[in-house]
């Protein structure tokens, strides 16, 4: 059986790396045992709850539905299909569901396709994370669902811009202080922050501050167009990859630093 799979990746929110993974089946059946126990209908989203997460289960829903709305606006999506969330109590069940027996412990969220998310539970015994930290990962993985509504190729394809959507949505911002090579002048290039992600995180420090640059600088529309060309930046801002790496750190510089 034929799967086409792209690169994982890892986010940082204040400091922590963690997994925010899309996987493209191709000619593949997706994953379809969540290991939940529990189907909760909302408007726009289908929830597969374990039993674990019945003390705050509205939470987690209503969480969802209030940014639901917000991303669609930002992104200029107009209508989409529902989106099913599925919640594991184990780490051993989620790797199962998803493919990736050995994954590491830091994976606790993926994107299988446009319609279909996988989280650990937030409040799984085996999972070392801050309840508001997963919810921001599920906003995240919502986000790239919304992402590929408007382009279904665009997983990764550049990471930069894939990552950094999704990290500006769900508010994942990182402080460029805390950054010793940003505070000390020596900014990654795009082509850096598109390295393979188990030797560079780098794009989950920046991913938030590249896409707040052009929203500033030039518009949303700019962000929707950038990932209706999978980040054609001559094309879409008129500039070259070279100035628009210089711009953006010297609007973090003047901002943050």
């Amino acid at each position: 059986m034929l799967r086409k799979t792209i690169s994982p990746r890892r986010a940082a929110i204040h400091s922590r790396p963690v997994l925010t993974l899309f996987l493209l089946l191709s000619c593949a059946k997706q994953p379809t045992q969540s290991g939940a126990e529990q189907l909760t209908n909302s408007e726009h989203f289908n929830f597969y709850f374990t039993a674990n997460d019945q003390k705050n289960q509205t939470q987690i829903v209503q969480h969802l539905e209030a940014n639901y709305a917000r991303v669609k606006t930002d992104l200029r999506v107009t209508s989409l299909p529902k989106i099913n969330v599925h919640f594991y109590a184990t780490f051993n069940t989620f790797r199962a569901a998803i493919g990736m027996p050995n994954a590491p412990s830091w994976v606790v969220g993926i994107a299988t396709s446009a319609t279909e998310l996988h989280l650990m539970s937030p409040n799984s015994p085996e999972l070392n994370r801050a309840f508001d930290e997963m919810l921001a990962i599920a906003v995240h993985e919502f986000t790239h669902c919304v992402t590929l509504n408007i382009e279904p190729r665009i997983a990764n394809t550049p990471r930069w811009l894939w990552e950094g959507v999704a990290l500006y949505e769900a508010g994942q911002f990182v402080n460029p202080r805390r950054l010793s090579y940003m505070v000390e002048g020596h900014p990654p290039t795009l082509a850096e922050l598109n390295a393979n992600w188990q030797t560079n995180s780098q794009v989950y420090d920046l991913g938030y501050l590249l896409v707040e640059y052009i929203v500033e600088k030039w518009g949303r529309q700019h962000v929707i167009d950038l990932i209706k060309t999978f980040g054609d930046i001559a094309s879409v801002l008129g500039i070259s990859v070279s100035a628009f790496e210089a711009g953006c750190y010297e609007f973090v510089k003047t901002k943050y630093l």
